[in-house]
Parts: structure tokens; sequence; C-alpha cells
């Protein structure tokens, strides 16, 4: 398993309903900390963050669990911040696998959280580097 991604990548996740277009993220894993930041306005990672996690999961071939993702919210991703402005968050969650995202019953389906669970967010201090590779996405580069 490489834990260590030497570039920036994008991924593209779903958004369901309404008039909204997909949303983007792009990020990194450096050890085991993985940090993702949106580049659209069209959904927040926030709302977005349980099919965020399992879909660079699965592209870098490793188990959530083997990761500490960190939410990068720049001015890219959320039309209430300008540029320069930033938060970083740890993201809490809980994943198994086994855990189905329905449950078909009778000719009902039933959704649930599916394999991942988020817990919470918990604010952390950006690290140099986290601050120089997304420096664009921040607005402090051009």
């Amino acid at each position: 398993m490489n834990l260590l991604s030497s570039e920036i990548k994008q991924l593209c996740y779903a958004i369901f309903g309404g008039d909204l277009t997909d949303g983007f993220v792009e990020y990194i894993i450096r050890g085991r900390i993985c940090v993702f930041t949106g580049i659209t306005i069209s959904r927040s990672t926030i709302n977005g963050v349980d099919e965020i996690i399992p879909l660079i999961a699965r592209a870098e071939n490793v188990n959530p669990n083997d990761l500490i993702f960190f939410d990068l919210q720049t001015y890219l991703g959320y039309s209430g911040k300008k540029p320069g402005q930033y938060e970083f968050d740890q993201v809490h969650f809980y994943y198994d696998r086994n855990t189905p995202d329905r449950i078909i019953d009778g000719d009902r389906i039933i959704f649930t959280s599916g394999p991942i669970e988020i817990k919470y967010w918990d604010p952390a201090t950006c690290p140099d580097w986290v601050l120089q590779l997304f420096a664009k996405n921040i607005g402090t580069k051009s």
C-alpha cells in the first residue's frame, strides 16, 4: 500500500437531486495525512464528505481507516469565503465496509448512512506544507 502521493490529484463526487452539478475536490496524501479541498461551489465538502472519503480511499486503493482526513475549506468551494480565508478541520468518522448504503425490505428501499458515518469536524492548525501546496486554492498565490 502506497501512502505517499507526490502530487495533487482531482476527483469528482456525485450530487443527487436538484439542479446542482457534480462537485470536484483536489487532494494529496502525505504519509497517513490526506488533505482534500473543494474546488466547486456546487456542493460543499462538508455535505459531500461521506462520499469524498470513500472515493479518495478507492482511488488510492487504501482503507479509509488507514488515513487521517483533513478538509481545507476555501473560497473555491464556499461562496462565503474570500480569497485568503480558509478553515482546516480534521474529519472524524466511523467506517465499516460491511455496512450497506441501502437495505431492501420487500418493495421498499431503506437508505442508511452507508459504510461511513461522519462523527464530527475538529478545527486544526493548517501545516505550512498544506498552505504552500494549496496556496492557489486558498487565494494567497496567483
